[in-house]
């Protein structure tokens, strides 16, 4: 992978890091986007591997890795050409402990070939790079010559020349808050959190013009499957090109081009022996082949002997209308296994759902997000927690 901008700051970086042992792995933890990007490619053509992450991840890290905090200056140098063949990629930590995911330059230029971004295209991610959504779609703008543009939910996309956006679902809620239409935007790549109606409705009004593309993946995978105008609400698509997904007792998994080789933490290989990824998530096709998430494995809790899936429950209360955000928790409870809690944001009134009591349903004016854009389950559930005592 390549980027033809910003070499003199790209040679600053591959200078720091050629002063480095060639074994150890670069963790680039930057605030400004620009140079984490030119960090990852300037330490990437000195043949060493290297990814972004934010500082709460790479402090529990082992000693293999070098934090890279300080910026670096322009050099006059020229640029290396070893160029790795790996890079580092870290899972989200919205499930569990953030993992360090090692995978080859090659699993993502499979994709950057096959999303029709070309250089004239003027691209925006939302969120910081420490998340892989972000980081992905800056990366392929970067390595095909597109311009890129790195905004926040909240900022005034009218101030932009863009036609492309790479967004998670909240993300894009939160930035149709800030515009009435755009109708320059030709293209959105949305993944991290499925989309409903109501969302897809909202997104398809401040972008009218824009060709609207869910895609379902994960950190070890890649893409998994992505959607086009003729997908039903509710799936994420169909398998994505070169890919094979297969349902196993209820739970997915995947062969892809696009998978990650190991986690570096524990030098576990990530693919079984047969090739495939248990992603750890549930799901069925329909009759045409579309994909349904029915929702992750370590989200389905016991409740007086009956499994109730919390992602469902989720999509329930949005599907009321009125209800911009919603995170349905489980808490334990003595006599019936768990309890549920739950969280919204919106004007919508949640009644009649099964195993919610209407005292376990609390009203936030501001949401809480992760820095990848996803919400915030552990910083809710505290909330809920402390409201209920």
């Amino acid at each position: 992978m390549r980027w033809a901008q910003n070499i003199p700051l790209q040679s600053g970086y591959a200078l720091w890091a050629n002063a480095l042992a060639r074994e150890v792995y670069v963790v680039i933890c930057l605030r400004d986007p620009i140079h984490a990007m030119a960090a990852f490619f300037g330490v990437l053509s000195t043949g060493r591997m290297c990814g972004v992450a934010s500082v709460e991840i790479a402090q529990n890290l082992s000693d293999e890795f070098v934090i890279l905090d300080t910026p670096c200056a322009p050099s006059s140098t020229p640029l290396p050409e070893h160029e790795s063949t790996h890079f580092i990629t870290f899972s989200g930590g919205t499930t569990g402990t953030p993992k360090a995911i090692l995978r080859r330059t090659k699993s993502w230029i499979y994709s950057f070939e096959r999303q029709g971004i070309t250089t004239s295209d003027r691209v925006a991610v939302l969120g910081d790079l420490s998340h892989s959504l972000a980081f992905y779609g800056a990366t392929e703008a970067a390595n095909i010559g597109a311009q890129i543009a790195f905004l926040t939910p909240r900022s005034d996309l009218s101030k932009y020349d863009i036609n492309v956006i790479y967004a998670t679902p909240t993300q894009l809620k939160l930035l149709c808050k800030h515009i009435e239409t755009h109708p320059n935007v030709t293209s959105i790549f949305i993944g991290g959190g499925a989309l409903n109606a109501t969302g897809h409705e909202l997104i398809t009004r401040h972008f009218p013009n824009a060709k609207i593309r869910v895609f379902y993946g994960a950190a070890e995978t890649s893409f998994i499957t992505i959607s086009d105008a003729n997908t039903p609400l509710g799936s994420v698509g169909k398998p994505y090109a070169g890919v094979t997904v297969q349902i196993r007792d209820g739970g997915i998994f995947v062969h892809s081009p696009m998978i990650g080789e190991r986690y570096l933490s524990s030098d576990q290989i990530i693919a079984g022996s047969d090739g495939f990824v248990d992603v750890g998530e549930l799901g069925h096709f329909d009759d045409a082949g579309n994909l349904f998430i029915t929702g992750r494995r370590d989200r389905a809790v016991n409740i007086a002997d009956q499994l109730v899936h919390l992602d469902d429950i989720e999509r329930a209360i949005l599907a009321i209308g009125s209800i911009e955000h919603v995170a349905v928790v489980a808490l334990p409870d003595v006599l019936r296994g768990h309890q549920l809690a739950c969280a919204i944001m919106g004007n919508g009134r949640v009644r009649g759902v099964k195993h919610l009591s209407a005292r376990c349903i609390f009203t936030l004016n501001d949401w809480p997000i992760l820095p990848s854009g996803k919400t915030d389950y552990r910083r809710i559930t505290a909330m809920i927690k402390d409201r209920m005592t």
